[in-house]
């Protein structure tokens, strides 16, 4: 009796490694350098579709495996998207290049842990089906989720690093301008991700459903669903138009003061006085104008505003007199028994009123690591000779709300805090304008400031505010509600940049889904993923003992042979 062989077994994965970990480099290369550009929009942002195919279209083989593909990936990714870093620790760290190079590849590596283990989620969650290996329906949804908790991740571990999130580089482009309004800067990585598991679907179903007619029909349909979803984005952009601009406004005549003051200069006293008349000439510019608010950078005043000399107050009273705000970035202490002298430094924005007194002032509340403070001194102290004054700052602990004219208020964001879209939308409160100061000297002539300012710009779109950007060297800018860039300044240049900025009037303004709800679809893919990892074991369970899940001998018929 002859014997039947019967071989079963589960499709075999991406067979070579080294070409596989050579795909994933290569993608995360072109995802650094889809970031890596001197430009606020990115035209070309459609390869990001592409970038993240091998994600879908590769299984991964085993865990460790899938985890050091995101690896490579990440490492690629982040060595070129922000490869900046080189300019900031040689040039005003004054490291080697040697110890420049080798504090981005830590970084980097750290920052590629968090690809690694979306990867590695790809492993452990039902993304392909159990039996053939296809790429599951369900990856639409859990791809995606998985994806934004692993930006979440980077954005709040160890005080967060939320550079270059994917749904940045959509900045600038109006079809996308009413998702970002209702599922923020969060929502659209969430979308090009669900784009690209689209994609991965159509891919996969050219190669393996065209031999039947059954086949045909599922390759179809996945068709129409990935055209349905890149149409929605022209729709969207005409539905933000019959939307815009809703409720009364008034033109705000503002200024943006950029003083170009070299950072080795600017903490010098010998340059304090020549440093300030640029700032009080080039102001004085924009007040004979008509300005009624005026912004400066970080630390434009170099001085402790908490005790200034009461001729500060006589100077600026003569330049803002009769009706001119002043918004500047300055220093100023607080009590910490702590510190050696009894006091802690902070980084300040302080609002001056016409007659040149301090009407209000924010701390910065998220300092900047190894910038502004020192984490973890039992393990890096030896860093603080090269941190210096900077590794001692406290933190403020609340909003800051500016009061101006007409009712109107502005909420101040100090540099690295307009990336955090959380913190900005609690700061934001019911003011009607984001003003945020900043000073991007240390990033060179790189793409950095633009990456900045990209992503501090959708702040401005998530929320339905007017933003207002003044950076020491640049780039300075205001964005509108609906994303578009009405003032920009050059890159370490001086300039005054004059315009009226359209402001909805206090109590007519309307809020953004966004900015009502916060980061809904963060929480609710979070809620989803919590879910489906507790239901999974008791479906497992009940799956154990049908001859699905029998092992290969025991599944056998009568007769047969498992060999």
């Amino acid at each position: 009796m002859p014997i039947r062989t019967l071989l079963i077994k589960d499709p075999p994965p991406f067979r070579s490694p080294v070409f596989s970990f050579l795909l994933f480099t290569l993608s995360g290369a072109g995802f650094g350098l889809l970031f890596d550009r001197k430009g606020l929009s990115i035209p070309d942002f459609w390869i990001i579709f592409l970038l993240l195919l091998p994600f879908f279209l590769l299984r991964p083989s085993g865990r460790l495996r899938g985890f050091f593909e995101g690896m490579a990936f990440g490492l690629a990714a982040n060595i070129l998207g922000i490869r900046w870093l080189l300019v900031t620790m040689q040039d005003y760290g004054h490291l080697s290049l040697l110890l420049a190079l080798g504090g981005l590849l830590l970084f980097s590596l750290y920052l590629s842990l968090f690809p690694a283990f979306f990867r590695l989620g790809t492993r452990l969650l039902p993304l392909w089906e159990e039996t053939g290996g296809a790429l599951s329906l369900r990856a639409v949804l859990l791809a995606p989720a998985l994806w934004i908790l692993s930006e979440a991740g980077r954005t709040e571990i160890l005080t967060g690093f939320p550079w270059n999130p994917l749904g940045s580089l959509l900045f600038g482009h109006p079809a996308f301008e009413l998702p970002a309004r209702i599922l923020g800067t969060t929502g659209l990585s969430f979308l090009i991700v669900t784009g690209s598991v689209l994609l991965a679907l159509v891919w996969e179903g050219t190669a393996g459903f065209l031999k039947t007619r059954e086949g045909k029909r599922r390759l179809a349909g996945r068709i129409m669903l990935l055209a349905a979803f890149f149409l929605l984005w022209p729709l969207a952009g005409q539905r933000l138009e019959k939307i815009a601009g809703k409720g009364p406004e008034d033109l705000l005549p503002v200024a943006l003061v950029q003083g170009n003051i070299p950072p080795d200069q600017k903490w010098s006293a010998d340059h304090l006085k020549a440093d300030l008349d640029i700032y009080r000439n080039l102001s004085q510019r924009g007040i004979a104008g008509g300005v009624r608010l005026l912004l400066w950078p970080e630390t434009a005043l170099p001085i402790f505003y908490t005790s200034a000399h009461p001729l500060l107050s006589r100077d600026l009273r003569a330049l803002l007199s009769p009706s001119t705000f002043l918004v500047t970035g300055s220093i100023g202490e607080v009590p910490d028994p702590s510190q050696p002298m009894g006091i802690a430094f902070t980084n300040a924005a302080v609002l001056f009123g016409p007659d040149g007194k301090v009407r209000s002032d924010y701390i910065k509340q998220h300092l900047v690591p190894f910038g502004e403070f020192l984490p973890l001194p039992e393990i890096f102290g030896w860093l603080r000779p090269l941190i210096g004054v900077a590794g001692d700052m406290a933190r403020g602990d609340h909003p800051g709300i500016f009061p101006l004219p007409n009712g109107l208020s502005l909420s101040p964001l100090i540099c690295y805090e307009a990336l955090y879209p959380s913190l900005v939308r609690k700061n934001l409160g019911p003011s009607q304008i984001l003003g945020v100061i900043s000073d991007d000297a240390w990033f060179g002539d790189t793409s950095a400031p633009y990456q900045l300012f990209r992503e501090s710009a959708m702040r401005a779109l998530e929320n339905g505010v007017p933003m207002l950007r003044a950076a020491n060297t640049g780039l300075s800018g205001a964005v509108l509600p609906d994303g578009t860039v009405s003032l920009r300044g050059p890159l370490f240049k001086e300039a005054l940049l004059e315009g009226k900025i359209p402001v909805p009037r206090p109590g007519s303004e309307e809020r953004t889904f966004y900015r009502q709800h916060g980061e809904w679809l963060l929480k609710l893919s979070l809620l989803g993923l919590l879910f489906l990892g507790a239901i999974r074991p008791l479906r497992e369970g009940k799956k154990d003992g049908s001859p699905e899940h029998l092992a290969p001998s025991a599944r056998l018929p009568a007769g047969t042979s498992g060999v």
